[in-house]
């Protein structure tokens, strides 16, 4: 999945998004994953669909993860924006486009 909005691209290609910048967010800012271990968070990524937003320059911008039995059920989790880029509607935009992929593929 690759989805434009402006100079963002929505993409579930994880070899384009930073591990490393969605790891630190998510220890470090998001209030529900603070503490998580960096070896917990690489195996949640490693076992769910990963999403992320990166800008015109390659920059992971905003990330989400969903959790899915791939027949009838799937979570979207971990959805997490950039400071410098948030108020733009960016994960609203993001959850939607992923909600749309899995309806249309008939999880949700």
């Amino acid at each position: 999945m690759n989805t434009y909005r402006g100079e963002l691209c929505l993409t579930d290609d994880a070899t384009k998004l930073s591990t490393e910048t969605i790891a630190a967010w998510l220890m470090n800012e998001a209030y529900w994953a603070v503490g998580r271990s960096r070896e917990s968070i690489e195996d949640s990524i490693d076992h769910s669909y990963l999403y992320g937003v990166i800008d015109g320059d390659g920059r992971t911008v905003a990330c989400a993860r969903v959790v899915t039995d791939n027949a009838v059920f799937a979570w979207i989790c971990d959805v997490f924006v950039d400071a410098d880029h948030r108020g733009k509607g960016i994960a609203t935009w993001m959850v939607g486009e992923v909600v749309n992929f899995w309806a249309d593929a008939g999880v949700v």
